[in-house]
């Protein structure tokens, strides 16, 4: 398992929760969050993408109580890499609509998983500030959040990422301790339920190519829907992967015989 950088002593209650940014725009911005998790006890910070800010206006904004938390941060190219590891991957996004997947708020998940914290690795995902999240990242999501405002749905990024990390520590203020973590079999990571979304996907593109129809990208949306009420274990993600293949080797006549790349997104 990988190292992350709230491991170890002296990184408190939040040391499982990494704070994820996808592809931020404005150093300020990453120091002002760097600043923001010292407030309220976060220490794991993960950049996704290419990140062109000036480093110096990003420590001046952290301010030196802060810079533990910069020089600990993580640079990773994709999303499925920064979230690879964990078994609870909490997306934030202001898109709400009958199209898209519904939301919680964020007391809800924070109080949905707070039992978990001791022992599994959870993410928090942020989007770029000019767009957010896209679809495709939204996928990789098992938990949906939004913040609700007055009307005006559009936070600056570093006031999102207090709100949500006040939440959290809200409830340690509170004297609410993490409890046992739940027994049982390991869960299953984001990048073992990637590799099942991918497989599953696959099925769907080959049926299309076989019947002629276009629906793989709605009923996958319902698949994902039905999957996400509930936390696979590891070795039921397998199970699950093994059938998906074997349902490929039956539905391959219908395309041919041919290998057909399922449709675009990234792929765990």
């Amino acid at each position: 398992m990988m190292a992350w950088p709230g491991d170890g002593a002296g990184q408190g209650r939040f040391g499982n929760i990494t704070l994820v940014l996808k592809e931020p725009r404005h150093p300020e911005n990453v120091g002002s969050i760097a600043r923001v998790m010292k407030n309220f006890g976060f220490f794991s910070l993960c950049l996704v993408g290419t990140f062109s800010g000036c480093p110096e206006a990003m420590r001046r904004t952290a301010t030196h109580n802060a810079l533990d938390v910069l020089d600990a941060m993580r640079s990773v190219p994709t999303l499925g890499d920064a979230v690879a590891d964990c078994t609870v991957t909490i997306g934030t996004t202001a898109r709400t609509g009958r199209q898209r997947r519904p939301t919680s708020r964020i007391e809800e998940v924070a109080a949905e998983v707070w039992t978990r914290l001791r022992a599994e690795r959870i993410a928090i995902v942020f989007g770029p500030e000019n767009t957010g999240l896209s679809s495709a990242d939204l996928e990789l999501c098992s938990r949906l959040v939004s913040i609700p405002t007055a009307g005006f749905s559009s936070l600056n990024l570093a006031q999102a990422v207090a709100i949500v990390c006040y939440e959290f520590h809200r409830k340690a203020a509170g004297g609410e301790s993490f409890g046992d973590p739940p027994a049982g079999p390991r869960l299953a990571s984001a990048f073992e339920i990637g590799r099942l979304h991918a497989e599953m996907k696959e099925i769907l593109h080959r049926m299309d190519q076989g019947t002629g129809d276009k629906a793989a990208g709605p009923r996958f949306q319902r698949l994902k829907a039905i999957l996400d009420r509930r936390d696979l274990r590891a070795a039921e993600a397998a199970e699950a992967v093994h059938l998906c293949r074997r349902l490929q080797s039956l539905l391959a006549p219908l395309a041919g015989g041919a290998v057909i790349p399922p449709p675009g997104g990234e792929v765990l």
